[in-house]
C-alpha cells in the first residue's frame, strides 16, 4: 500500500488535478440512484472529493475513502462544516473490511488502475459494503480511447504500465466479464469525459459508464 500511497500523495501535491467540477458520470448515475431509492453512497478512491461532494449536495449520505492522505486533506478542507452527510476516511480500497453497508457504490475511474487480481479484490470489497438490491456504479477506460490505448508496456491483456501507473482498457465484452456474480446489468454505455488540467491542457477520455444492481432484496 505504501508505494501506491506515495504515488498518489505526490500526484495530489500538485493540487486539484482535474478541477472542481464533478465527473459526467455523476449525472449519469443520478437517475439510477433516484429510481432505486438510494440514500447512502460509498465512494472508494474519492480523491479530493469532487464527486463525493456533488452527491452530498444532492442530499445523499456519502462516505468517501482514499489511500492518499494528501487527497483527503484537500477533500476535508473543501467540506462545508454544515455538510454532516459527507464523511471521509483513509483506507486502501483493496482492503476495506466488511462493516457499514450502503445503497450504492460509486467507482469513478478507479477500477482500471489495477491489475486483474487486485480488480477482483476491489470488486469483492465493494460487494461486501453493498446492500442487496443496491447499485454498483463505475466508469472505466474504453479501448476506443485511441490516444491512450497502447501507450506503455503491456503487462496484461489490454493493460499498460506508463508513467508510474497501470491502465486497463475495456471493450463491452470485457466490461460484462468484469461484473461479479449476482449482479444484473442495467446500463453499459460509452461517454466522453473532458479533463482540464492545471497546466491548461485539455484531454478527452473515452470511458464506459456501468450501472448494475445487486440481486436480492433486504
Amino acid at each position: 500500500m505504501n508505494t501506491v500511497k506515495s504515488y498518489w500523495d505526490k500526484r495530489y501535491e500538485a493540487g486539484k488535478l482535474w478541477g472542481d467540477q464533478p465527473c459526467p458520470s455523476v449525472a449519469l448515475a443520478l437517475p439510477f440512484l433516484v429510481v432505486n431509492g438510494a440514500g447512502s453512497i460509498l465512494v472508494p478512491g474519492c480523491g479530493y472529493g469532487r464527486n463525493s461532494r456533488a452527491f452530498a449536495e444532492r442530499g445523499f449520505h456519502v462516505l468517501g475513502t482514499d489511500v492518499s492522505s494528501e487527497a483527503l486533506r484537500q477533500a476535508t478542507a473543501d467540506k462545508p462544516e454544515v455538510m454532516e452527510q459527507l464523511r471521509y476516511e483513509r483506507m486502501d480500497i483493496r482492503e476495506m473490511a466488511a462493516g457499514e453497508s450502503f445503497d450504492a457504490v460509486f467507482l469513478s475511474n478507479v477500477l482500471h488502475l489495477f491489475l486483474e487480481k487486485d480488480r477482483k479484490k476491489v470488486l469483492a470489497a465493494c460487494d461486501k459494503h453493498l446492500h442487496k438490491g443496491g447499485l454498483l456504479l463505475f466508469t472505466c477506460l474504453s479501448t476506443a480511447d485511441k490516444k491512450n490505448y497502447g501507450t506503455g508496456a503491456e503487462v496484461e491483456p489490454h493493460t499498460f504500465h506508463h508513467n508510474g501507473k497501470t491502465l486497463r482498457f475495456y471493450d463491452k465484452r470485457a466490461v460484462m466479464d468484469e461484473l461479479p456474480d449476482g449482479y444484473t446489468l442495467l446500463e453499459c454505455r460509452e461517454h466522453i469525459q473532458t479533463e482540464l488540467y492545471p497546466s491548461g491542457q485539455r484531454e478527452d477520455l473515452v470511458l464506459w459508464f456501468v450501472a448494475a444492481r445487486k440481486k436480492g432484496a433486504e
